[in-house]
Protein backbone atom coordinates (compact mmCIF):
# COMPACT_ATOMS: atom_id res chain seq x y z
CA UNK A 1 0.00 0.00 0.00
CA UNK A 2 1.39 3.39 -0.98
CA UNK A 3 2.28 6.01 1.61
CA UNK A 4 0.17 9.12 2.07
CA UNK A 5 1.77 12.17 0.45
CA UNK A 6 -0.40 15.06 1.62
CA UNK A 7 0.34 18.61 0.47
CA UNK A 8 0.54 21.28 3.20
CA UNK A 9 0.56 19.47 6.54
CA UNK A 10 0.27 15.69 6.55
CA UNK A 11 2.12 12.94 4.73
CA UNK A 12 5.56 13.06 3.18
CA UNK A 13 5.01 16.09 0.94
CA UNK A 14 2.81 17.97 3.41
CA UNK A 15 5.36 17.54 6.18
CA UNK A 16 8.16 18.77 3.93
CA UNK A 17 6.13 21.86 3.00
CA UNK A 18 5.18 22.71 6.58
CA UNK A 19 8.63 22.02 8.01
CA UNK A 20 10.15 24.31 5.39
CA UNK A 21 7.95 27.11 6.74
CA UNK A 22 8.69 26.12 10.31
CA UNK A 23 12.46 26.44 9.90
CA UNK A 24 12.00 29.90 8.39
CA UNK A 25 9.87 30.88 11.40
CA UNK A 26 12.56 29.57 13.73
CA UNK A 27 15.07 31.86 12.01
CA UNK A 28 12.69 34.83 12.30
CA UNK A 29 12.21 34.16 16.01
CA UNK A 30 15.95 33.95 16.61
CA UNK A 31 16.52 37.24 14.80
CA UNK A 32 13.75 38.96 16.76
CA UNK A 33 15.08 37.72 20.12
CA UNK A 34 18.66 38.68 19.31
CA UNK A 35 17.57 42.18 18.34
CA UNK A 36 15.44 42.62 21.48
CA UNK A 37 17.90 41.12 23.97
CA UNK A 38 21.10 42.19 22.19
CA UNK A 39 22.06 38.51 22.22
CA UNK A 40 23.61 36.12 19.72
CA UNK A 41 21.52 32.93 19.89
CA UNK A 42 21.95 30.64 16.91
CA UNK A 43 19.41 27.91 17.73
CA UNK A 44 15.68 28.25 18.25
CA UNK A 45 14.13 27.31 21.61
CA UNK A 46 10.40 27.32 22.52
CA UNK A 47 10.73 30.22 24.98
CA UNK A 48 11.58 32.52 22.07
CA UNK A 49 8.00 32.43 20.78
CA UNK A 50 6.53 34.34 23.75
CA UNK A 51 7.41 37.75 22.32
CA UNK A 52 5.47 39.69 24.95
CA UNK A 53 7.41 38.22 27.87
CA UNK A 54 10.93 37.72 26.58
CA UNK A 55 12.43 39.42 29.63
CA UNK A 56 11.01 36.62 31.78
CA UNK A 57 11.18 33.75 29.30
CA UNK A 58 14.88 34.32 28.63
CA UNK A 59 15.50 32.61 31.98
CA UNK A 60 14.83 29.37 30.08
CA UNK A 61 17.80 29.84 27.74
CA UNK A 62 19.86 27.35 29.75
CA UNK A 63 17.47 24.37 29.66
CA UNK A 64 19.31 21.07 29.15
CA UNK A 65 18.06 17.85 27.58
CA UNK A 66 18.93 14.29 28.57
CA UNK A 67 18.17 13.01 25.07
CA UNK A 68 16.40 14.19 21.91
CA UNK A 69 13.23 15.24 23.74
CA UNK A 70 13.40 14.93 27.54
CA UNK A 71 14.58 17.79 29.75
CA UNK A 72 16.81 17.18 32.75
CA UNK A 73 15.13 17.20 36.16
CA UNK A 74 16.85 20.51 36.99
CA UNK A 75 15.54 22.05 33.75
CA UNK A 76 12.01 20.84 34.53
CA UNK A 77 12.18 22.63 37.89
CA UNK A 78 13.25 25.82 36.14
CA UNK A 79 10.57 25.46 33.47
CA UNK A 80 7.86 24.93 36.07
CA UNK A 81 9.02 27.99 38.00
CA UNK A 82 9.09 30.32 35.00
CA UNK A 83 5.81 29.16 33.44
CA UNK A 84 3.81 29.37 36.68
CA UNK A 85 2.13 32.59 37.78
CA UNK A 86 0.92 32.99 41.37
CA UNK A 87 0.61 29.24 41.86
CA UNK A 88 -1.17 28.62 38.55
CA UNK A 89 0.84 26.02 36.65
CA UNK A 90 1.67 26.86 33.02
CA UNK A 91 -0.34 30.10 33.27
CA UNK A 92 2.38 32.11 31.51
CA UNK A 93 1.84 30.23 28.26
CA UNK A 94 -1.73 28.98 28.73
CA UNK A 95 -4.18 31.64 29.88
CA UNK A 96 -6.96 29.10 30.49
CA UNK A 97 -4.88 27.08 32.95
CA UNK A 98 -6.86 26.04 36.01
CA UNK A 99 -3.67 25.37 37.95
CA UNK A 100 -4.60 21.73 38.46
CA UNK A 101 -2.28 20.27 35.81
CA UNK A 102 1.42 20.97 36.05
CA UNK A 103 4.89 19.80 35.09
CA UNK A 104 5.83 16.36 36.44
CA UNK A 105 8.87 16.95 38.66
CA UNK A 106 11.50 14.60 40.09
CA UNK A 107 10.07 14.71 43.62
CA UNK A 108 6.69 13.37 42.47
CA UNK A 109 5.83 9.70 42.83
CA UNK A 110 5.11 9.03 39.16
CA UNK A 111 8.16 10.90 37.78
CA UNK A 112 10.51 7.93 37.25
CA UNK A 113 7.82 5.54 36.04
CA UNK A 114 6.30 8.00 33.59
CA UNK A 115 9.68 9.22 32.34
CA UNK A 116 10.67 5.63 31.63
CA UNK A 117 7.40 5.08 29.75
CA UNK A 118 8.00 8.22 27.69
CA UNK A 119 11.49 7.01 26.82
CA UNK A 120 10.14 3.58 25.86
CA UNK A 121 7.60 5.12 23.50
CA UNK A 122 10.20 7.32 21.84
CA UNK A 123 12.49 4.32 21.30
CA UNK A 124 9.54 2.34 19.91
CA UNK A 125 8.78 5.08 17.40
CA UNK A 126 12.41 5.46 16.37
CA UNK A 127 12.82 1.71 15.88
CA UNK A 128 9.58 1.20 13.96
CA UNK A 129 9.39 4.35 11.85
CA UNK A 130 12.58 6.46 11.74
CA UNK A 131 10.95 8.85 9.24
CA UNK A 132 8.19 9.77 11.69
CA UNK A 133 10.78 10.10 14.46
CA UNK A 134 12.67 12.63 12.34
CA UNK A 135 9.42 14.49 11.67
CA UNK A 136 8.86 14.63 15.42
CA UNK A 137 12.37 16.01 15.98
CA UNK A 138 11.67 18.77 13.48
CA UNK A 139 8.28 19.71 14.91
CA UNK A 140 9.13 19.36 18.61
CA UNK A 141 12.08 20.58 20.65
CA UNK A 142 11.08 18.91 23.90
CA UNK A 143 8.26 16.90 25.47
CA UNK A 144 7.28 17.75 29.03
CA UNK A 145 5.29 15.27 31.10
CA UNK A 146 2.21 16.57 32.89
CA UNK A 147 0.74 15.44 36.18
CA UNK A 148 -2.09 16.46 38.50
CA UNK A 149 -0.95 19.13 40.96
CA UNK A 150 -4.17 18.93 42.95
CA UNK A 151 -5.02 15.97 45.22
CA UNK A 152 -8.70 16.28 44.31
CA UNK A 153 -8.10 16.39 40.54
CA UNK A 154 -7.42 13.32 38.40
CA UNK A 155 -6.07 13.44 34.87
CA UNK A 156 -8.09 11.80 32.11
CA UNK A 157 -7.31 8.11 31.81
CA UNK A 158 -6.73 8.55 28.07
CA UNK A 159 -4.14 11.26 28.73
CA UNK A 160 -3.89 15.03 28.44
CA UNK A 161 -1.97 17.29 26.08
CA UNK A 162 -1.12 20.95 25.54
CA UNK A 163 0.47 23.09 22.84
CA UNK A 164 0.72 26.88 22.84
CA UNK A 165 1.54 29.70 20.44
CA UNK A 166 3.56 31.12 23.32
CA UNK A 167 5.72 28.00 23.58
CA UNK A 168 6.00 26.82 19.99
CA UNK A 169 7.77 23.46 19.55
CA UNK A 170 7.35 22.56 23.21
CA UNK A 171 4.54 20.12 24.01
CA UNK A 172 3.08 18.85 27.28
CA UNK A 173 1.62 15.35 27.66
CA UNK A 174 0.59 12.94 30.38
CA UNK A 175 0.99 9.16 30.28
CA UNK A 176 -2.42 7.52 29.71
CA UNK A 177 -3.74 4.95 32.17
CA UNK A 178 -5.92 3.09 29.67
CA UNK A 179 -5.44 -0.56 28.61
CA UNK A 180 -3.55 0.20 25.40
CA UNK A 181 -1.77 3.22 26.85
CA UNK A 182 1.07 3.22 24.31
CA UNK A 183 -1.32 3.59 21.38
CA UNK A 184 -3.21 6.35 23.19
CA UNK A 185 0.06 8.11 23.98
CA UNK A 186 1.17 8.04 20.33
CA UNK A 187 -2.19 9.44 19.23
CA UNK A 188 -2.01 12.21 21.84
CA UNK A 189 1.54 12.93 20.73
CA UNK A 190 0.57 13.21 17.07
CA UNK A 191 -2.49 15.23 18.03
CA UNK A 192 -0.10 17.82 19.52
CA UNK A 193 2.18 17.61 16.47
CA UNK A 194 -0.91 18.54 14.46
CA UNK A 195 -1.29 21.69 16.57
CA UNK A 196 2.36 22.52 15.93
CA UNK A 197 1.77 22.22 12.20
CA UNK A 198 -1.28 24.46 12.31
CA UNK A 199 0.54 27.04 14.44
CA UNK A 200 3.22 27.14 11.75
CA UNK A 201 0.70 27.79 8.97
CA UNK A 202 -1.01 30.48 11.05
CA UNK A 203 2.29 32.35 11.31
CA UNK A 204 2.36 32.81 7.53
CA UNK A 205 -1.34 32.96 6.59
CA UNK A 206 -4.69 33.96 8.13
CA UNK A 207 -6.12 30.57 7.07
CA UNK A 208 -9.63 31.88 7.84
CA UNK A 209 -11.00 35.13 6.39
CA UNK A 210 -12.78 37.44 8.83
CA UNK A 211 -14.45 34.69 10.86
CA UNK A 212 -11.79 33.36 13.23
CA UNK A 213 -14.17 33.75 16.17
CA UNK A 214 -17.34 32.49 14.51
CA UNK A 215 -18.60 29.71 16.80
CA UNK A 216 -18.26 26.24 15.26
CA UNK A 217 -18.75 22.88 16.97
CA UNK A 218 -15.40 21.27 17.84
CA UNK A 219 -15.20 17.55 17.16
CA UNK A 220 -12.56 17.18 19.89
CA UNK A 221 -13.97 19.34 22.71
CA UNK A 222 -17.60 18.51 21.77
CA UNK A 223 -18.61 22.13 22.27
CA UNK A 224 -18.95 25.39 20.34
CA UNK A 225 -15.56 27.06 19.89
CA UNK A 226 -14.03 29.80 17.73
CA UNK A 227 -13.70 28.57 14.13
CA UNK A 228 -9.90 28.60 14.15
CA UNK A 229 -9.85 26.32 17.23
CA UNK A 230 -12.40 23.98 15.68
CA UNK A 231 -10.13 23.84 12.63
CA UNK A 232 -7.26 22.93 14.95
CA UNK A 233 -9.39 19.99 16.13
CA UNK A 234 -9.90 18.84 12.53
CA UNK A 235 -6.16 19.05 11.86
CA UNK A 236 -5.42 17.09 15.03
CA UNK A 237 -7.75 14.34 13.75
CA UNK A 238 -6.02 14.42 10.35
CA UNK A 239 -2.62 13.98 11.95
CA UNK A 240 -3.87 11.08 14.04
CA UNK A 241 -5.38 9.39 10.97
CA UNK A 242 -2.09 9.90 9.11
CA UNK A 243 -0.16 8.35 12.00
CA UNK A 244 -2.53 5.40 12.36
CA UNK A 245 -2.56 4.37 8.69
CA UNK A 246 1.20 4.77 8.20
CA UNK A 247 2.07 2.86 11.39
CA UNK A 248 -0.82 0.41 11.52
CA UNK A 249 1.20 -2.81 11.58
CA UNK A 250 3.35 -2.13 14.62
CA UNK A 251 0.54 -0.30 16.45
CA UNK A 252 -1.47 -3.53 16.15
CA UNK A 253 1.39 -5.32 17.93
CA UNK A 254 0.88 -2.94 20.87
CA UNK A 255 -2.87 -3.58 21.02
CA UNK A 256 -5.03 -5.49 18.54
CA UNK A 257 -6.15 -5.19 14.94
CA UNK A 258 -9.70 -4.47 16.06
CA UNK A 259 -8.52 -1.67 18.36
CA UNK A 260 -6.48 0.07 15.65
CA UNK A 261 -9.26 -0.25 13.08
CA UNK A 262 -11.66 1.27 15.61
CA UNK A 263 -9.24 4.14 16.21
CA UNK A 264 -8.92 4.76 12.46
CA UNK A 265 -12.71 4.75 12.09
CA UNK A 266 -13.21 7.00 15.13
CA UNK A 267 -10.76 9.62 13.90
CA UNK A 268 -11.89 9.40 10.25
CA UNK A 269 -15.47 9.99 11.39
CA UNK A 270 -14.42 12.99 13.47
CA UNK A 271 -12.34 14.29 10.57
CA UNK A 272 -15.28 14.16 8.16
CA UNK A 273 -17.67 15.61 10.73
CA UNK A 274 -15.26 18.46 11.43
CA UNK A 275 -14.86 19.26 7.72
CA UNK A 276 -18.64 19.36 7.38
CA UNK A 277 -19.02 21.66 10.42
CA UNK A 278 -16.59 24.14 8.80
CA UNK A 279 -18.43 24.22 5.46
CA UNK A 280 -19.78 27.77 5.95
CA UNK A 281 -16.49 29.28 7.09
CA UNK A 282 -14.65 31.51 4.60
CA UNK A 283 -11.08 30.30 4.13
CA UNK A 284 -8.03 31.77 2.44
CA UNK A 285 -6.57 29.87 -0.52
CA UNK A 286 -4.18 28.05 1.82
CA UNK A 287 -7.01 27.29 4.23
CA UNK A 288 -9.08 25.82 1.40
CA UNK A 289 -6.10 23.76 0.35
CA UNK A 290 -5.69 22.39 3.86
CA UNK A 291 -9.36 21.35 3.99
CA UNK A 292 -9.08 19.64 0.60
CA UNK A 293 -6.02 17.78 1.88
CA UNK A 294 -8.03 16.59 4.90
CA UNK A 295 -10.82 15.37 2.61
CA UNK A 296 -8.31 13.53 0.43
CA UNK A 297 -6.80 11.91 3.52
CA UNK A 298 -10.26 10.81 4.63
CA UNK A 299 -10.75 9.05 1.27
CA UNK A 300 -7.25 7.55 1.24
CA UNK A 301 -7.52 6.17 4.78
CA UNK A 302 -10.73 4.26 3.98
CA UNK A 303 -8.60 1.44 2.55
CA UNK A 304 -7.14 0.79 6.02
CA UNK A 305 -10.39 -0.14 7.75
Amino acid sequence: MSSWKGKYLTGTEGSAFCLGLLHKQDAISIKRVNEYLSSNFSEYSPWMSHINELDVMKELDSLKKENDFILSSESLEKLNQVLSIEGHNLKRIHHDSNGKIGVCLKNQLNYSKDTNKLNECLVTLKDNNPEFYIRLKNYVSHIVLQTSSNDDYELRTDGTGLSSFNYRKGIFLSIPLSKYWEVEFFLNLWHEVGHQGMITLQLVDKIINESHFKKIFSVIRKSERPAILSLHAVIACAFMVDFLVENKKWLISLSSEEHIKNKIKENRDRLMDGIDKLSKVKFTDLGEGVLKECMALYIFSGDFL
